[in-house]
Formats: structure tokens, sequence, C-alpha cells
């Protein structure tokens, strides 16, 4: 379901990351955001470049088929884990249970440059499906455009 008070970057973004099993990937997918459009907490980080407009960078880990925030980093100060001041009495992960929805981890080569958001597409995806922050599914999208196509855009 799209917000319409959710704006759209007109800029490529800075990924967030994730450990998944058991490797750094890129995360071209915001779940605290959710929590943002929840009305729960407001986002307190102001941003200082349209690289970055959500103004963190969230790390993630994907640990027994549960999704943990275990680090927000300010885009001011990148050695500050700001965990703690957002969920008070957590310092190391937080168990993301208000969020519902997809994903990405790019893999490959960068086949595709858009100027946009997560725009940008690489040889695959893999696209894991969360509900209240447990994963239920798996994808691996493959984006590399077959032989035929290739053939017909001669």
């Amino acid at each position: 379901m799209a917000n319409k008070d959710i704006c759209l970057p007109m800029t490529a973004q800075i990924s967030e990351t994730i450990v998944y099993q058991n490797k750094v990937r890129a995360l071209m997918s915001c779940p605290l955001d959710a929590l943002f459009s929840l009305g729960h907490m407001q986002n307190p980080f102001s941003h200082a470049s349209f690289g970055l407009i959500r103004g963190y960078i969230g790390h993630w880990e994907i640990h027994h088929d549960r999704l943990y925030l275990t680090g927000i980093y300010n885009e001011t100060d990148f050695s500050t884990n700001n965990l703690h001041k957002l969920f008070e009495g957590y310092d190391e992960r937080v168990f993301a249970h208000w969020y519902s929805g997809t994903l990405r981890m790019p893999e490959g080569k960068l086949l595709e440059y858009l100027h946009l958001g997560f725009g940008s597409q690489y040889e695959r995806d893999v696209v894991l499906k969360v509900k209240r922050g447990r994963i239920t599914g798996k994808t691996v999208k493959d984006n590399k455009p077959c032989k035929m196509q290739r053939f017909l855009d001669i």
C-alpha cells in the first residue's frame, strides 16, 4: 500500500546494510521508515545531502529467520551507533516486529544505473518477504536480459 506522504528521492540513495547468510550486503529497503510512518516515533535524523534524504543508515541482520536492527548511524557521524537513542535499553539489536514487506538485496554487476532512489539494476536481486519481522519467503530475481531480448533490441 502506497503512502502519499512518503517522498520519493530524485537522487540515488545510499543503501542500508544487512548481514544475511554470514555476508554483509547492501539493502535496498528501509524497514525503519515503516516504524516512522506508523506514527510511533518521528525520524530524529535530518539530512545534509540529497544522497541520504532519510538522514541515517540502518544496519540490519537476519538471525534465525528474524529481522533485527543492529545499528543506526547519523549521516553526520557514522562512528556513533544511535540505536539506544531510538530504543532505550537496547544497545545491541532490536527485533523489527513492526516491519512487514520485502527486503531487496542486489547481487552481481551493476547493469543499469538510475539516479533515482534504489532504482539501479544489478544482475540479481535476492528478495526476502517479511511479516512482522519474520522471514516468510525468499525469491531470487534474475535481472540480466535474455539473449532473445538482446536480439530484439538490435
